[in-house]
């Protein structure tokens, strides 16, 4: 902050000597070189402040401490972070870009799977080369300003900055780039100064450096990883006061050209209903049936959505449903540029989706708010294709927050409810503030006509946010798992616990050897706090823990006997959990199961995460021995609905020792469902 007073002060005096015209040749005063040497200064600092963090995080890399190298990367996120907060339009989209760069190359880090040559050394070359673009354009715009100080300012902070990108990008500085730099130096400082010039020169000093930069560009480009981790650029939801009058129209003109037009194709299997009716003479009689009809057909179907970039490289966040099962996607831009689009990574659990295109500029994206600062009544936009027509806004209030139930009762769900016209065709799209802050991903809505009717629904921001990391990083969702079954507190419940709200989760039984279990929390208790934040309700508490990273120690506060306690527990993995719990399916069923894929669910006519498929069978286990196959799926267990994976495995192992159950199961071969009678070992 120290930093920042003594930039703004330097400003201040350089512009108000541009104004009086205190512009010398000779004769320069002891205040004129105090300010000359300050504003040298102050773009040293700059410049060097962030070089100090690189410095020390390549030093502690080569020496294999991670964990402090990836905490000196941040702290040089933070200085861009506070940087950019009096910046607006593209000069914020240079500094969160270069701090996303950042980001990214620190989570990588930590992962172990950064090298020096291929990660730090063009990572740090290409956020100089992303400021000294920053810094020539500012230089730029104040000539043509004629705010002759910040030219010399911005040239100065240029050439350092460039200076710098070919420092870290290990090649030998180029002559021209020499001669730029130096130029643009000169110039600077004859500027701060007080020195005459010409037009010409300072023309030409910011044509070279412009044309340098460019030139460096893919060379300190880190190469392309999947498991490279995108930073959603957040950014605090309070400022200044809005100007309700054109608060709309400034929220469109700024997040359109990151709001896309989504068009899926997916091809699909079906099969012939008439395929049962094959030989019977009737039907071959009266309907005309071939001898030999074909067992499938294929159709084309043609969708549309919305999406929204999320960072620089082209990354686009939209929902599951929309690009869920594609076999192509296409994406339009608001310029009319058309790309290709492949799926990165979907969350059904969700209705998220990441697709990603390659395009050879940086693309603008959109910025996040907290969702969780949201408050109800608050104005918001939505920005969308609704029924296939691009760029549609529309503007309306949040009209609930915590909405559950929502979808199906499986997935994780915590929607904000908006009025704002949300339509077939902006799935997928921005929900913004007025200040054009993404605070949620429009999703669903309800309606009896399938149209608007004033109720929508949002996925947070902060649930999307930590959705798409994942998915960039992974390709998928790693969530959190504590062993526990949970239920909804009622009042008459809370009266009998002895609380005086119904706040909180109840858990109803914690799996023996879990991580809760093995820290002591109990049946019986309620979760009233979980990692600082208070827990209202059983789905909140199911999607915080969630959104835990896998091997985190979080404090839990209970309320047990009257009394509240705080617990320490390790988060373990609900997807390895899952698999260790499922592999014990082999002894008690004789099979392995998997999810049901999109295209399984859409050839069997079946809704999303619907029943498991068996992936694998022995023939003389239960389930073999009453004629299951491979491919064969099953949707209930003793009339309850399978809901996934997890879903069947919890069902089967709490089942006592040779009992009979009854299982409803979809043949593969010709689509029938039927109720199967077994015994579980």
């Amino acid at each position: 902050m120290k930093y920042m007073k003594s930039i703004i002060i330097t400003t201040s005096i350089m512009t108000i000597m541009a104004i009086t015209g205190v512009w010398a040749e000779t004769g320069q005063t002891k205040s004129q070189q105090h300010v000359a040497s300050q504003q040298a200064k102050g773009q040293a600092i700059f410049s060097d402040e962030l070089d100090v963090h690189f410095r020390k995080a390549q030093e502690y890399f080569l020496k294999k401490e991670t964990a402090k190298a990836a905490a000196e990367i941040r702290k040089g996120v933070l200085f861009l972070k506070e940087k950019s907060r009096g910046a607006l339009g593209e000069t914020r989209r240079f500094l969160l870009n270069a701090g996303q760069n950042l980001e990214q190359l620190a989570d990588r880090i930590e992962q172990g799977k950064a090298t020096y040559e291929k990660d730090l050394r063009p990572t740090f070359a290409r956020v100089h080369q992303d400021l000294a673009e920053h810094y020539h354009d500012r230089a730029s715009e104040s000539w043509s300003k004629k705010a002759i100080s910040q030219v010399g300012q911005n040239l100065k902070a240029s050439a350092l900055h460039l200076e710098s990108a070919w420092k870290w990008s290990g090649h030998q500085l180029e002559a021209g780039a020499s001669a730029a730099i130096d130029n643009a130096k000169h110039l600077a400082n004859k500027i701060a100064a007080g020195t005459g010039w010409v037009a010409g020169e300072v023309n030409k000093g910011i044509d070279d450096i412009g044309k340098e930069i460019g030139k460096i560009g893919e060379s300190n480009k880190p190469e392309s990883s999947p498991s490279a981790v995108p930073v959603i650029p957040f950014e605090e939801i309070k400022g200044p006061p809005l100007d309700f009058t054109t608060a709309i129209i400034q929220v469109a003109k700024s997040n359109i050209p990151a709001v896309v037009h989504i068009q899926v194709t997916e091809r699909q299997e079906v099969p012939n209903p008439l395929l049962p009716f094959e030989n019977d003479p009737f039907f071959r009689r009266y309907f005309g049936l071939p001898k030999k009809m074909p067992k499938k057909f294929e159709r084309e179907l043609i969708g549309v959505g919305t999406g929204m970039i999320i960072d620089s490289e082209g990354h686009i966040l939209t929902n599951n449903h929309v690009v869920g099962g594609a076999t192509k996607i296409q994406v339009l831009l608001s310029d009319g540029t058309q790309y290709d689009a492949r799926v990165v990574g979907t969350d059904p659990k969700t209705d998220l989706g990441v697709i990603k295109i390659s395009a050879k500029k940086p693309l603008p994206f959109l910025t996040f708010g907290d969702s969780d600062k949201v408050e109800v009544g608050q104005w918001v936009v939505a920005i969308g294709q609704p029924r296939g027509l691009n760029q549609s806004v529309s503007q309306g209030i949040i009209s609930a927050k915590h909405r559950t139930g929502i979808t199906d009762p499986s997935t994780f769900q915590d929607f904000l409810q908006t009025d704002a016209a949300i339509n077939p065709g902006n799935s997928g799209g921005p929900l913004l503030t007025l200040r054009g802050q993404v605070i949620g991903v429009n999703s669903a809505i309800f309606s009896q006509s399938g149209g608007f009717e004033g109720i929508g629904f949002s996925i947070p921001s902060n649930m999307a946010a930590h959705v798409a990391k994942a998915l960039i990083t992974h390709g998928k969702v790693e969530r959190g798992w504590l062993g526990v079954s949970i239920q909804e507190l009622t009042p008459e419940l809370a009266k009998s616990f002895g609380l005086e709200t119904s706040k909180g989760a109840l858990i109803a039984d914690a799996m023996k050897g879990g991580p809760a279990d093995k820290a002591g929390i109990e049946r019986g208790d309620v979760v009233l706090v979980y990692r600082g934040k208070e827990i209202s309700d059983a789905s909140a508490l199911r999607n915080d823990v969630a959104n835990t990273p896998i091997g985190q120690e979080v404090n839990v506060t209970v309320w047990r006997n009257g009394k509240r306690q705080q617990i320490r527990v390790k988060v373990g993995s609900l997807e390895d959990e899952t698999k260790r719990l499922a592999a014990s399916l082999k002894d008690r069923l004789g099979v392995v199961v998997g999810p049901v894929t999109d295209q399984e669910a859409e050839k069997y006519g079946l809704r999303s995460l619907e029943g498991v498929v068996i992936q694998w069978v022995d023939s003389k286990g239960p389930l073999g021995q009453v004629g299951f196959e491979v491919g064969d799926i099953i949707l209930a267990v003793n009339g309850h609905p399978i809901k996934g994976v997890e879903s069947f495995v919890t069902m089967v192992i709490t089942l006592p020792h040779h009992q009979k159950i009854a299982l409803l199961a979809l043949d593969h071969r010709t689509g029938q469902t039927g109720s199967v009678q077994t015994e579980v070992l």
